[in-house]
């Protein structure tokens, strides 16, 4: 019989277990899924088949099973074309809770001065997914149309009319695996970058 990773509350936060012993506590559901995940794949690459068990965002429960063999359980590039695919994050402090589904309609990097002032790096990673596939818990505040927690700073997403767009780097699981189809504001970029291969590159937005 596989190993059973549990997801769920617990001790006034979020947890997994393996039978009745549970994991230490994190301040979102992500946080534990991710922590799970890498226990699992740490477990299976021991030997032995492990499966994850969690509630999605809409009360239903999905059970994600790993052979031998397999790897560690990854992100949405792994099964990018499964509508259904879903994919949590949350701000550094875990006020800021959120939840996509399907595969996104874009991914991209922005070297513009706004996206380099707003997170502090050279550029930002974000992807863009159907408003409809979206959904957050918590407060938030917003400055030029983009939504950040109040409490810890973390930049999360920007909604707008059809599309959300996402900083990926909020996203539980990491690395991603998401992986850049084009590149903005290029003439902003740091010499010391090299373009990604394959990418569509942009002097300024994309048109």
């Amino acid at each position: 019989m596989p190993l059973t990773y549990h997801v769920g509350i617990h001790d006034e936060g979020f947890a997994y277990r393996v039978g009745d012993v549970w994991s230490e506590t994190f301040p979102d559901h992500g946080s534990a899924l991710a922590a799970a995940k890498s226990a699992a794949a740490r477990q299976q690459q021991g030997g032995e088949d492990t499966e994850i068990s969690y509630q999605l965002s809409d009360g239903r429960w999905r059970t994600e099973q790993v052979s031998r063999g397999e790897g560690p359980i990854t992100n949405v590039s792994d099964d990018a074309d499964n509508p259904m695919k879903e994919l949590t994050g949350s701000c550094r402090c875990g006020q800021v809770r959120l939840t996509v589904r399907g595969k996104p309609l874009r991914i991209g990097i922005c070297h513009c001065t706004d996206c380099r002032q707003e997170s502090g790096s050279a550029f930002t990673y974000f992807g863009l997914w159907p408003a409809s596939e979206f959904h957050y818990e918590g407060a938030t505040s917003e400055f030029a149309g983009r939504e950040f927690c109040p409490r810890c700073g973390s930049r999360v997403f920007a909604v707008g009319d059809s599309e959300v767009e996402i900083k990926l780097g909020v996203l539980s699981a990491a690395p991603t695996r998401l992986r850049p189809s084009y590149e903005v504001w290029t003439k902003r970029r740091e010499p010391w970058l090299s373009s990604i291969e394959g990418a569509e590159q942009h002097e300024e937005d994309r048109r």
